[in-house]
């Protein structure tokens, strides 16, 4: 596969990897290959997000990548000078061979356990099948909604937001390649409410400007 495009998924998941303690299974990119496709999965529990890229040939496998080894994919793909990117599944792990250069991720089983490498399908079949029917404000953390932004100045700034009820997770697309869910936040008792902005602003809007 090209360096560009494998590089271009971690970036797009990265933002997401947890860092829980304990949670080991969160502090990676899980890589997912199967039907000729490579998906890439984060999350921190809090955000999940899949990248996917197909890929004739690239068998049927998974593994954690953690964060240290995303990080030298991503250091490498920037001066390797090539564009040819070879993936190795191997009994004990991958092997991500970049030019001359190699990364060894040893296959973590008792770490990765079984989420986010199945339930991250679950969770986006249910928001996807629940449709757009946002009929009320919902509270999100704004640093874990600036994350989705796109990675590479020569992607769309476009993104499609979309969610099910103030209490469900914000779909978040950007093309048809890219997914991710946002949980929202409990409304906390210091926050403005809604009636409370609408009254702060509704002078301002409605009012003259000049």
């Amino acid at each position: 596969m090209f360096v560009n495009a494998f590089a271009a998924q971690l970036r797009d998941v990265r933002a997401h990897i947890g860092d829980e303690p304990g949670l080991t299974m969160l502090h990676g990119v899980h890589l997912e290959a199967g039907d000729g496709r490579l998906y890439a999965v984060a999350t921190n529990r809090f955000t999940i997000t899949a990248a996917r890229r197909d890929t004739p040939g690239i068998g049927t496998w998974d593994v954690l990548m953690p964060r240290a080894e995303v990080d030298a994919v991503l250091d490498l793909a920037r001066v390797a000078g090539t564009d040819d990117a070879h993936l190795v599944r191997t009994p004990t792990g991958l092997i991500v061979h970049i030019g001359g250069y190699t990364v060894a991720v040893d296959d973590r089983v008792d770490e990765r356990g079984e989420f986010p490498r199945r339930m991250w399908r679950t969770r986006v079949a249910a928001a996807l099948a629940a449709g757009p029917a946002l009929d009320a404000e919902m509270v999100v953390d704004r640093r874990r909604l600036a994350a989705f932004a796109p990675t590479s100045d020569t992607e769309t700034g476009a993104v499609q937001i979309w969610g099910s009820g103030p209490h469900d997770p914000l779909v978040i697309t950007r093309g048809t390649d890219y997914i991710g869910l946002l949980m929202p936040m409990r409304r906390g008792t210091d926050g403005p409410t809604l009636d409370d902005v609408r009254a702060a602003w509704d002078l301002d809007a409605t009012g003259p400007t000049g």
